[in-house]
């Protein structure tokens, strides 16, 4: 019979609270084995690792947890931590609550802040949630994964106002063997970030760059996406590329139409770009005289419409400055 002793780790960050965020994180992934042994309310369970990974929890207040997010590179066919895991896998769970994000679902998701810059070239690098690999605040000590405050931040965001962090238990190696109980605690709690936040970062996989239109006027538009600086440029890789053959993180537009890009970074690489889409409207103007007849109690209302969609900006004379569409 296969008897595991549990993991004694003994470090809380806080006090319970309204939504308790436990996470799990390494590089090597494995079988993690979470027995919920303590009446923690609403706990919100996030798990991040490089390789694949099978998750199964169990316990008397397993049904405390009421989400749970796998935010990872999530590779498959991990062979270096006993049997063989296809994939990522989370069991003892309600299948409804979990949401999992990795690069073989083509949904990786991107950090709310950004890695540190390299030394040798002052970009950051790991942009995206990609593994866990021990307590370290900064990712070039990681080896290529998440600073712990990276990993915190993401999921403080992922599960919304009210979560603190309960505890977070993180290493590189594959998870023990033995058993981790919620009343063990964790062994990390960096969750101050060092590093910008990330620009493009919505939620989740979500990101944009550029807003949905833009107006064509004084005869060109340039649009500047420097602010996400990646490693990956040319010679060796494609960097910015527009829709018009344009490469660069700059272009300056003088004809209306539809234009976009795609860029590679850390884990969105090999035809799994990064990409936005921005129209760009002609800028045209034109005046029409209106006159409002007052009613008899004094006051009157008008409305201008327009034939052709568009953005336009209204500005009426004769009366307090007002840029709508209509006036009273």
């Amino acid at each position: 019979m296969l008897y595991s002793l549990p993991i004694k780790a003994q470090l809380f960050c806080n006090s319970e609270s309204g939504a308790n965020l436990i996470i799990y994180s390494n590089y090597e992934g494995g079988y993690l084995n979470i027995n919920i042994d303590q009446n923690i309310p609403n706990i919100k369970l996030g798990i991040c690792t490089y390789e694949a990974v099978a998750v199964n929890v169990s316990g008397p207040f397993a049904g405390n947890i009421t989400e749970v997010v796998f935010a990872g590179f999530g590779d498959i066919n991990n062979t270096g931590c006993g049997p063989t895991i296809p994939g990522v896998s989370i069991t003892g769970v309600p299948a409804g609550i979990v949401t999992t994000y990795t690069a073989t679902n083509n949904n990786i998701a991107l950090t709310n802040y950004l890695g540190n810059p390299l030394d040798f070239v002052n970009i950051p690098l790991v942009n995206c949630m990609v593994s866990g690999s021990g307590c370290f605040e900064d990712t070039n000590d990681g080896g290529g994964g998440n600073s712990s405050p990276q990993i915190v931040n993401f999921f403080l965001s992922e599960f919304g106002p009210g979560t603190t962090l309960y505890y977070h238990w993180t290493d590189y190696s594959c998870f023990p063997s033995a058993v981790f109980n919620v009343s063990d605690g964790g062994n990390c709690c960096l969750q101050t970030p060092a590093s910008d936040p990330n620009p493009i970062f919505l939620g989740g996989s979500n990101y944009s760059f550029l807003p949905d239109d833009t107006l064509l006027c004084n005869g060109a538009v340039t649009l500047n996406l420097s602010f996400y600086p990646v490693l990956y440029q040319p010679p060796l890789y494609p960097g910015y590329v527009w829709s018009n053959g344009v490469t660069g993180p700059i272009i300056t537009i003088t004809q209306p139409g539809t234009y976009s890009f795609t860029v590679g970074d850390y884990c969105h690489a090999y035809g799994s770009f990064l990409t936005d889409t921005i129209t760009v409207l002609p800028c045209s103007c034109f005046t029409a005289s209106l006159i409002i007849e007052p009613e008899p109690c004094g006051t009157a209302t008008a409305t201008v419409f327009t034939d052709i969609a568009g953005i336009y900006t209204y500005n009426w004379s004769g009366l307090p400055a007002e840029t709508g569409a209509w006036v009273s």
